[in-house]
């Protein structure tokens, strides 16, 4: 006894399906280079010295990242409330 014959998408899923994962995926993608190039411009304001709330929201940001970027987001923090940084912001912000 052989086989019947069946159409060649029996049994697949559906195209949108398929569709439907690549949105998501090309959404994933862009948000996490979104966020890659925040954290780099936001080392960029730390080297500047400007923008420090705009560095401390990247540093909270990148907390929700484990585990390189929560230790970033931690080292972050810690560094930028020591008395030394605050006044390195405050000098560069009055020129």
């Amino acid at each position: 006894m052989t086989p019947a014959p069946h159409a060649a998408n029996q049994g697949a899923p559906p195209l949108i399906f398929f569709r439907v994962m690549a949105g998501v995926f090309c959404g994933v993608v862009l948000v996490v280079w979104t966020l890659g190039a925040l954290t780099a411009y936001a080392g960029r304001c730390i080297q500047k010295r400007r923008s420090k709330l705009f560095v401390y929201v990247m540093a909270a940001l990148n907390c929700l990242f484990i585990p390189y970027r929560t230790l970033l987001g931690v080292f972050t923090f810690i560094v930028l409330s020591s008395v030394a940084a605050s006044q390195e912001f405050e000098l560069m912000s009055a020129r």
